[in-house]
């Protein structure tokens, strides 16, 4: 009997105030030690509960054996055969992204990657008192 997967997390949030993103991919990453910021794929993980010390310092989720066998099948979707897949590759290059114009612009290629996943993501600006 086939199982299906029913993902456990199908929304998470991503403040500005450890969003880390938009200054070029030299310093990024899932979760930086140096302020505790983290960009879009790192807040995901956190999100799904994948431990800090799995993902600190690192650019990519690129080892599942880092993760407990109940929160593999939630992630692998960012990873494919033991290596980073291009779905993480692509939300990495638009989350630091200097090119990319604004952060308004940023969050909905994000959100739309995720949301090819049944992911939807909300995005919280303090500055402008309501999610975006």
């Amino acid at each position: 009997m086939e199982t299906t997967f029913t993902r456990k997390i199908t929304s998470f949030v991503i403040n500005y105030s450890n969003w880390y993103s938009g200054h070029g991919p030299w310093e990024s990453g899932l979760l930086r030690s140096s302020d505790q910021r983290s960009c879009c794929v790192g807040l995901y993980l956190l999100a799904c509960g994948v431990p800090k010390h799995a993902i600190r310092d690192k650019r990519f989720l690129n080892n599942l054996a880092l993760i407990s066998p109940e929160l593999r099948e939630e992630v692998e979707w960012l990873v494919e055969e033991n290596n980073t897949s291009m779905r993480q590759r692509e939300l990495a290059l638009n989350n630091d992204s200097m090119v990319t114009p604004s952060k308004a612009t940023r969050e909905l290629i994000i959100s739309a990657i995720f949301a090819k996943q049944g992911i939807k993501v909300t995005f919280i600006n303090p500055e402008q008192g309501a999610p975006s």
